[in-house]
């Protein structure tokens, strides 16, 4: 689980494994490169293959909660955008 205040963003980054994102409260924008931008709030799921170079932010007028499933063991990689 991760929590976001209102309004504040996350870095661009990969991870090796696929991800699956749940949001749980607020509206996260989820960026892909090369994708649309997503908006995931409660309930939504968000599907990405592994390095995919993503990042986003919490939207401003609430916090955001989200659940992040991986299937390897959970890593963090910057990247350049």
């Amino acid at each position: 689980m991760f929590t976001l205040n209102a309004g504040t963003p996350f870095s661009p980054h990969w991870q090796t494994s696929p991800e699956h994102v749940v949001g749980v409260s607020g509206v996260m924008l989820w960026h892909v490169e090369g994708h649309k931008t997503y908006r995931v709030g409660a309930g939504d799921y968000l599907y990405y293959p592994s390095k995919a170079v993503h990042w986003g932010k919490c939207a401003p007028g609430a916090d955001c909660v989200y659940y992040v499933y991986d299937s390897e063991p959970y890593d963090f990689h910057p990247a350049e955008r």
